[in-house]
Parts: structure tokens; C-alpha cells; sequence
């Protein structure tokens, strides 16, 4: 059985860049194994919504 790694990126402030290390992250594994899956659980400002990755494949 192959481990799949977790990566976690979280902060208590706000507007220091989780949602950009978060698409940075999404993007490099989706070009390096060709697959990623992201969650974004702010309940209250889901930004990473705003960033579909469907985008980066239709790019590809």
C-alpha cells in the first residue's frame, strides 16, 4: 500500500498567504503526478474556490 502525503497549511492570521502557498501547492502536484485534490474549510471566506484547477489543466 502506497502512503499518500497530507499537506495541512493553516495560520490564526489572516492575510498572510495561506491561499497562495495553498494554489502554489495544488498546482505544482497536479503538474508533477498529474492528479491533486484541495479542500479550503473557511466557512467564512472560502477563497480558494476562486481558483479552480480544472483552469491549469485546460492550460496543459
Amino acid at each position: 500500500m502506497l502512503a499518500t502525503p497530507v499537506y495541512i497549511i493553516c495560520s490564526p492570521t489572516p492575510q498572510v498567504g495561506k491561499t497562495l502557498v495553498s494554489r502554489l501547492l495544488s498546482e505544482f502536484l497536479l503538474l508533477k503526478n498529474g492528479s491533486a485534490l484541495s479542500f479550503d474549510v473557511n466557512l467564512k471566506e472560502p477563497s480558494l474556490v476562486d481558483y479552480p484547477l480544472t483552469s491549469l489543466r485546460q492550460r496543459m
